[in-house]
């Protein structure tokens, strides 16, 4: 005996998805997003992150030239409140509720630090440090330079 064509079956498998397996899909679509946010939430402050320590590379870098440039003669300069060695950057952002721009300011500090290199068989010999530090997310971070200054005489 051959089996006949039923229309109720036709309907019944062209009705569409169930109920579990449409709540199964997003599930997975919602693990997919939060996975994808907290990438990008990673993502984001690594760039912060990055940008401040380039900032604070370049300015060191830019100071300990200057310091090198004056020769055996370099002093130290220790940060203090009232000194004039900071530095600040401006930069900018998006709204957490999308309404404009959010204005971000980092400010920079640094201090140099020269004292003589404790080494008899090398007598002339300075220790010259440049250290520049940032706060980012209530940390303060530090980048520092060192080097040794001879005297030519």
């Amino acid at each position: 005996m051959t089996r006949g064509f039923r229309p109720s079956e036709a309907r019944a498998s062209s009705r569409g998805f169930s109920l579990a397996e449409a709540l199964l899909a997003s599930v997975m679509l919602c693990t997919i997003a939060l996975g994808l946010g907290a990438v990008w939430a990673r993502h984001s402050r690594a760039t912060t992150q990055s940008r401040d320590l380039l900032v604070a590379s370049s300015w060191a870098q830019t100071v300990m030239e200057e310091q090198l440039s004056k020769g055996y003669t370099c002093t130290s300069k220790p940060w203090t409140p009232s000194s004039n060695q900071q530095l600040q950057i401006k930069h900018f952002t998006s709204s957490s509720d999308g309404s404009g721009q959010v204005e971000i300011v980092t400010e920079y500090r640094y201090g140099v630090y020269v004292t003589d290199h404790a080494d008899a068989t090398n007598p002339g010999l300075k220790n010259v440090e440049v250290q520049v530090s940032w706060e980012n997310d209530g940390i303060w971070r530090t980048q520092l330079l060192r080097t040794r200054l001879s005297w030519q005489g």
